[in-house]
């Protein structure tokens, strides 16, 4: 069973204007450039010589960052797109700066962000269509014959969801680029680091 690390996008123009993005897109900025280049050079080390799959969101800042990954590891072929990897869509949120949503939306903000209620915000995809979609998808990766280690770049609502399924809460936000390692098998998850 492979070891899987989930790697944030770099920062985007709207991470750094502070706006929500769900299924809408925005591109790296030169610092996010950089996250990904930086990480991809951490994971070389990590992975000492191995030669991972590459899998990555379909969406633009996840797919860009990963070709920059791949660039740092000597990868050849092109990177595989995932759509179940794609962040959760944020309804009315996307697109919004979040200081602005949490003023049009004070009790729906506060009820997601504590937690209590996962689909508070209008429009947004169904928080257990969410967690599904991403628990089918690395089950079935996880259970095909390959490589021992898969390397995916997705979003932070995907690496939450992730830790969530690993009973384990996180405190913080989780920086741009950041890589966490998981393991997936018999229907559950587990944080390696």
């Amino acid at each position: 069973m492979p070891d899987f690390y989930l790697i944030r996008h770099g920062q985007t123009e709207w991470n750094a204007e502070r706006r929500v993005q769900g299924f809408a897109d925005s591109l790296l900025t030169p610092v996010g450039e950089q996250q990904a280049q930086d990480t991809g050079r951490q994971l070389a080390e990590r992975l000492q010589g191995q030669s991972p799959l590459l899998i990555s969101s379909d969406l633009w800042r996840a797919h860009s960052s990963a070709q920059i990954i791949a660039q740092t590891l000597s990868l050849s072929g092109p990177v595989r797109l995932e759509t179940w990897l794609r962040e959760r869509g944020l309804g009315v949120a996307e697109g919004c700066v979040w200081e602005n949503i949490v003023a049009d939306f004070p009790e729906a903000m506060q009820a997601y962000a504590e937690r209590s209620d996962r689909d508070a915000i209008p429009r947004s995809e169904p928080w257990e269509r969410f967690r599904g979609r991403l628990r089918s998808g690395f089950l079935a990766l996880a259970a095909l014959p390959g490589p021992d280690v898969v390397v995916a770049v997705t979003h932070g609502g995907v690496i939450r969801a992730m830790q969530d399924w690993a009973g384990v809460d996180v405190d913080g936000r989780l920086p741009n680029a950041s890589c966490w390692r998981f393991r997936f098998d018999d229907g559950r998850a587990e944080l390696l680091e």
